[in-house]
């Protein structure tokens, strides 16, 4: 079985390309437990929680899946999201702004297991 993956639209209505190619970006990953109510999630998800991420600033493009463990590999994550920003202070400033407050304020009424964030700088 394939994971799905679902690309993240701004807030403007336009798909964002990040240009990383040439330039170091930084990516900001969420990684999801497997939830209780699977439906819950992905309903909330797609039409609550992300429109809310999107919004963040300085945000260059956005994509979650429902990945798939490879084999009989267990413990793939039940969702992993990746948002991506030209350097790690617009990152953080985007985390602590009043909508990055508001997004993680969101979290626990979709995932009340919680959730894995960590960041990375793109190497190209």
């Amino acid at each position: 079985m394939i994971g799905t993956t679902s690309p993240c639209i701004l807030a403007e209505g336009r798909v964002c390309h990040r240009g990383c190619e040439t330039r170091q970006c930084i990516a900001w990953t969420v990684i999801y437990p497997h939830p209780d109510n699977a439906e819950h999630f992905k309903r909330y998800y797609k039409g609550t929680h992300v429109p809310l991420v999107r919004q963040l600033p300085g945000l260059k493009s956005c994509s979650y899946a429902y990945p798939a463990a490879l084999g009989d590999a267990g413990g793939a994550p039940f969702c992993i999201f990746q948002a991506w920003f030209d350097r790690a202070d617009a990152m953080g400033q985007a985390l602590q702004s009043d909508m990055g407050k508001k997004v993680a304020a969101d979290v626990p009424i979709y995932s009340p297991k919680g959730a894995t964030l960590f960041h990375f700088a793109q190497q190209n």
